[in-house]
């Protein structure tokens, strides 16, 4: 396939006797060596002899035939280790909860909000009052006097609240949105700076839970309830003040019924709050198990496992929805106490209210009294509601609660402040690192504590300038080493040091701008051409389309008309792999750093782009310092130094030429399993190499 077209049908032989460039579209090795060039580094080199070309009988070369890599699976222990427990806690919502909440809120934004909605509740009384006094004074004397008088007083005091009632809500919601976006920025900023330990051992469903349901509790319930929690507490308590004026004797009873409201309350909220607990643990795994799933779909379908994710998933769904039902449940049984402990409290009222009355000789009090019951019925509801919305607040607030985890105890990477104890740290020179020589002193490193080390007591030294190709099967380290370089992982013991400055005593964004890497999967973020890059915006149109020359990209951005402006689809996609490659590749050249790390660049591409890559690592990149893990050791074998890993371990530190002349070598070793011809091609690169 060339172009996206078939240029030719057949078996590898007729494809040689054909006219198709076969070299330029599948390179000059044949299918053996090909594949033996790529398991060589993946095999580990005990498991082979140097003088294995030696005669042997059948018997013999059967028994030392290489076998397929016995990989032990972790027991259950181990597998549950990966993956850490998510934490339920227990018992009430702490204070500490509530008082960060408000906090991120704005300075006195509560003060300010309850003060405007219990000024809206007094005027809104005092209005009710100026009628029940009109009212009263009109019986008194048999007509109404004044009554242009107190529809101007009534109107104004209206006015008044429907001022009130419209000003209370703009520092109400400013407050909302204060805690929603400090919330939401604060959790991604924690994210962002959390080390990948984090990651490798949170699911993904448990973070997207945070940022989707818990923030939707945040965003929409919590304000709801909270809106509603201001406007019972206030109506509740004019009221209660207006029945006292009105009859004090209801003050017993009104007492009484509280208390009894409160022990239901409290019985009720241990209940729904772990209800509600449960139900946010148990809806990240199935959350975890859907987006395993949508990445997955390819490979399950090919390995018809469909059946045993939907199973999965539907005992996850299961688990989530039982929690909810328990929830709902529950509330319901709290809704129909409520209700008959408000119908009580009308009931004593309305009954002691008629008692006053009727014993009583003044008839001014009757409309007084009249307002008291009108009062009384409309608590019924505002019990109601003020019992629901404070059940729905506190379990809202257990979203917080969960949020504020992410934006104040995440583990985050190690944080750098230039000039601070305990040693004087200074940033490092603008044009550091100038020559890229890198120092790793008895570095090692273990990816969480309690692990065993990846990387052991490492030492060694990369000249400036030099190209290093790191070698090993999987598991060796190499990968590891350049998650140490960045520091996504942080030494347990030694140091690295490049140009003589400990990288441990810089801050992040000063170490990983000046080291660029050119991952195995070529990443490219949705945007343009130009925004991947160069997303900061420093460099000129022109030098952007010199890189993309350079790297023999620039026609297939002319293409599509809109010049660097070309759209890149999510995690390019409209690109092919060996191009993401390539755009991979310029956006390292723009960065113009002194040290590089490839990290098996070139596996997934053809050889085409593979032999472009090489030829524009070794000019444009001539004077840089490169680290290059590659599964082909073609591609390393004309580097200065090649470095061999086995088990985080340094084996062996030389160059090509060197390492290929001794009969001990672990990499000779390594060569002589590709085959005579192979090997003597590379033993030829190898010498040749080392005389330029």
């Amino acid at each position: 396939v060339d172009n996206c077209a078939i240029v030719f049908d057949g078996t590898y032989e007729e494809l040689q006797r054909s006219t198709v460039d076969v070299v330029r579209m599948i390179g000059e090795q044949s299918p053996e060596t090909s594949r033996n060039a790529h398991d060589a580094v993946e095999l580990s080199p005990a498991e082979q002899s140097p003088s294995a070309s030696s005669p042997r009988s059948s018997h013999e070369k059967e028994a030392k035939k290489p076998r397929a890599t016995e990989i032990p699976l972790p027991n259950h222990e181990e597998l549950k280790s990966l993956m850490s427990t998510e934490h339920q806690n227990q018992g009430s919502i702490s204070a500490a909860v509530f008082a960060w909440y408000f906090k991120i809120q704005g300075p006195f934004t509560v003060f300010w909000v309850f003060f405007l909605f219990s000024l809206w509740r007094g005027v809104s009384i005092i209005a009710d009052l100026m009628v029940s006094w009109w009212s009263s004074r009109a019986e008194v004397i048999g007509h109404h006097p004044d009554q242009d008088q107190y529809l101007e007083w009534y109107g104004i005091f209206i006015a008044i609240a429907l001022v009130i009632l419209i000003v209370r809500q703009i520092p109400f919601v400013i407050a909302m949105l204060n805690a929603s976006t400090v919330s939401n920025s604060k959790m991604v900023s924690a994210l962002l700076h959390a080390p990948t330990s984090f990651f490798d051992t949170t699911p993904t469903g448990r973070v997207i839970s945070r940022f989707s349901k818990d923030m939707e509790q945040m965003d929409v319930i919590i304000p709801e309830s909270l809106n509603f929690f201001y406007n019972m507490v206030v109506t509740i308590l004019g009221s209660y003040g207006l029945m006292i004026y009105s009859a004090w004797y209801l003050f017993a009873v009104i007492v009484v019924l509280i208390a009894v409201l409160a022990v239901v309350y409290t019985y009720y909220t241990t209940t729904n709050r772990a209800q509600k607990r449960l139900e946010a643990t148990n809806r990240s795994p199935m959350t975890s198990v859907l987006n395993e799933t949508l990445g997955g779909l390819p490979t399950i379908r090919a390995y018809d496992m469909v059946d045993n994710f939907t199973k999965k998933h539907a005992l996850r769904l299961r688990l989530s929805v039982r929690s909810v039902y328990s929830w709902r449940a529950s509330q319901r049984w709290f809704s129909i106490r409520i209700d008959a402990m408000s119908s009580s409290i009308v009931l004593a009222t309305t009954l002691i209210i008629c008692g006053v009355v009727v014993s009583s000789d003044d008839p001014a009090q009757a409309p007084v009294m009249s307002l008291a019951i009108t009062y009384s019925i409309g608590i019924a509801s505002a019990f109601g509601y003020l019992t629901t919305m404070t059940s729905d607040l506190e379990s809202g607030m257990s979203s917080v609660e969960r949020v504020k985890e992410y934006c104040d105890e995440l583990p985050q990477e190690k944080v750098v402040e230039y000039g601070t104890e305990p040693e004087d740290i200074a940033a490092p020179p603008e044009n550091w690192p100038s020559a890229g020589a890198v120092d790793f002193q008895n570095a090692s490193l273990r990816y969480r504590d309690g692990l065993p080390l990846v990387l052991k007591s490492l030492t060694l030294r990369v000249e400036a300038g030099h190209k290093v190709g790191v070698v090993g099967r999987t598991g060796s380290g190499k990968s590891t080493i350049m998650l140490a370089l960045f520091r996504m992982v942080e030494l347990a013991e030694g140091t690295i040091s490049f140009d003589g400055v400990n990288i441990a005593n810089l801050k992040m964004k000063d170490l990983r701008n000046k080291i660029t890497i050119i991952p195995q999967d070529p990443m490219l973020f949705q945007g343009t051409v130009r925004s991947n890059l160069d997303p900061f915006s420093q460099v000129s149109d022109d030098e952007v389309w010199r890189v993309l020359d350079t790297v023999g990209i620039s026609e297939r951005v002319k293409r599509d008309g809109e010049g660097l402006e070309c759209v890149v689809a999510e995690k390019g996609a409209n690109f092919s792999v060996g191009q993401r490659q390539l755009l991979c590749l310029a956006r390292a050249l723009l960065k113009n750093c002194k040290i590089l790390l490839l990290d098996e660049a070139t596996a997934s591409v053809d050889f085409e782009a593979d032999a472009l890559i090489q030829r524009t690592l070794r000019t444009a990149f001539k004077d840089c310092t490169v680290l290059t893990i590659a599964h082909r050791l073609a591609t390393v074998i004309d580097s200065d130094r090649i470095m061999l890993m086995e088990h985080g371990v340094l084996k062996e530190y030389d160059s090509p030429a060197n390492l290929v002349r001794s009969d001990e070598s672990l990499f000779n070793a390594m060569l002589k399993r590709l085959g005579p011809e192979q090997y003597g091609m590379l033993y030829n690169e190898a010498l040749a190499a080392e005389k330029k």
